[in-house]
Order: structure tokens, then sequence, then C-alpha cells
């Protein structure tokens, strides 16, 4: 997906941190306008619509979060790499099983039917996400700096905000089902019960994130350039993924039909692209071995879930392989 979006030019002699921002912020401004992120950050997003959401963010991050992971001494990504303050894999999961009433043990939302449809028919600004997290953790993992940056500083910015208006929309009392909006105060990490940052510690947050974007960055013009290039992707990404959830209606609804039936809705399958060869065999493959684990072992008894991790990994596999 090229980065077609015109932007003002950027001094690239500035720091990274402060040319991503230049670069994007038009765009940047024009997404947070629009009409679904209006509705999500006052919380008037109907609640089917925002567990999805919430969904296909988890997918994301996990994505997102095993790359820097993986790359995780890398010169340019290490100075910003802090999972025990920034990962919102964990929160987003207890978020979602509250809101869906099942129980919080990152198992069973993943095996309930919204999940599964979500993985065999996913929406296609949902598959582009997550097939360009894969494809650059491949192939040039630096530009996963792009990604934190928009997401992580995003989450610290305009998600502070939203928190209150999420409780509001859907009746939370207390911080079940916005976990995922808190962040703990710098240093505290590993603690048991961390405190909660205030937006005080917020900004410090975000001070330190961006300081370590232009250590780990330095003085690399063509990564710099490189970095913009991919800023202006994941934008282009997330307002598709804004974009999707303003056109589907309430997919926990239709995800019974989806789950049941072998095809996608008419309206995924007009817009989705064809499968390659390969990766229609791949999925194929991929059922077959499914379908092997279910009849001969089924998904009862101590590893159960072990067995539905493996079946969701081929799926996911065969699904968003490029």
């Amino acid at each position: 997906m090229p980065a077609t979006h015109t932007e003002p030019k950027v001094d690239m002699t500035q720091p990274a941190s402060s040319i991503l921002r230049a670069g994007t912020i038009k765009m940047h401004d024009e997404i947070s306008k629009s009409e679904t992120a209006t509705y999500l950050t006052k919380g008037e997003l109907d609640r089917e619509d925002y567990i999805w959401y919430l969904m296909m963010l988890w997918h994301i991050y996990k994505a997102l979060e095993a790359g820097l992971a993986a790359n995780a001494y890398d010169s340019v990504l290490s100075p910003t790499y802090n999972p025990a303050l920034l990962a919102r894999g964990s929160a987003l999961s207890s978020d979602i099983s509250f809101l869906l009433g099942v129980p919080d043990d990152d198992r069973s939302w993943k095996s309930h039917q919204a999940n599964q449809a979500l993985l065999l028919s996913p929406p296609p600004a949902f598959r582009a996400y997550i097939s360009r997290l894969t494809r650059i953790i491949k192939e040039d993992p630096r530009r996963l700096l792009a990604h934190s940056y928009i997401r992580y500083m995003g989450d610290l910015s305009g998600g502070q905000i939203m928190k209150g208006n999420i409780r509001k929309a859907y009746g939370l009392t207390n911080d079940q089902g916005t976990r995922f909006y808190n962040f703990g105060v710098m240093g505290s990490e590993g603690q048991s019960d961390p405190a909660l940052a205030n937006m005080g510690e917020v900004k410090r947050i975000k001070e330190w994130f961006k300081n370590g974007i232009d250590a780990g960055v330095g003085n690399d013009i063509e990564l710099k350039g490189a970095l913009l290039d991919e800023t202006t992707r994941a934008y282009l990404l997330h307002k598709d993924l804004f974009d999707e959830i303003k056109a589907s209606g309430s997919k926990i609804q239709k995800s019974v039909v989806c789950a049941s039936s072998p095809m996608p809705l008419d309206r995924e399958r007009k817009s989705s692209k064809m499968f390659s060869v390969h990766s229609v065999l791949t999925f194929m493959l991929a059922v077959g071995f499914a379908h092997l684990i279910v009849v001969v072992g089924g998904l009862s008894g101590s590893r159960g879930y072990e067995k539905l991790e493996a079946v969701q990994g081929w799926v996911t596999s065969a699904v968003f392989s490029t």
C-alpha cells in the first residue's frame, strides 16, 4: 500500500521524533476528526462494535509486540523497548474478557465465536494491517518503530481522554473493561500492584519515548525517511481500520453467521482480495490438521487449550501469510 498522503516538507536534520510528528500532523488531525474516531473517542460506538475493535487491536498488538521482542537488542529499537511499561496485550485481553462476560483467563475469549469469526473471515483492513506488520518484521524490523510511535503515543495521549468516556458509555464503574488505557508509573515495572500513571506521569512517559526514538535513530537521514514513510503507512492502515468499523455494523452479532458459514459475508466477499493458490492450499492444510486434532483428541482435558492455540496458530498463519 503506497503512502500517498501529501504532507508539508520536513527538515530531515531535526530529531526523528520531531520529523514523525511534523511529517504526519495533517494526517493525524484528519483521522482523529473522522466520524468513526469521534464515535470511538466519545464512547458512542455500539458495545458490540467496540468489542470487535478491541479484538482486532489485540491481534495487532500481538504481532507488533512479538516483533519488538524478537528485535529487543537492535540499537534503533532498544531505547524504546520496555514491555513491562508499554505492552498492551494483557490489558486488552482482560478488557475483552470482561466486556464479553467470559472468564479473564486469556483463553475463553480467544475460543469465543466472535474471535474465531475474525480469524477465519478477517476484514480487509485488519488483514492488511497484520500483513504489513508481518512483512516488515521479516524484511525491515526497524520500521516497527513507526508503528510503536503511533500506537503507544496514541494510547498515552487520546487513550487517557477515552477512558472516562468509555466507562460512562458502557456503564463501567471501575477499571474493568478499560485497563487498556492504564499505564504504570515509570520505575514501578515488576511490582505486583504498580501505581497508575497520572497525567503528569503520562507526559513523562511520552517524553521518555520520544527521547528514545531520537537516541535510537540518531542522525541517520535515510532511516528517518524510512520511518516517516512507515508512519504514514501506519496512519493509513489505522484509518482503513476505522472505516471498516464504521461500515461493519454489529460484528459480534454477525459473527454467528460468519462462524457457522463456510463462506464470508457478501460484503466481505466482494471487497476482499483473492487469496493466492499457495495461501488457499496452506489454509486447507491447516484446517485439515485442525480437524484431525478435534476428531482424534477433542478440545477438552488438560491439553485442550494447547490444542486450541495450535489450531488458531495454523489458521492465522494461513490467512495472513503474504
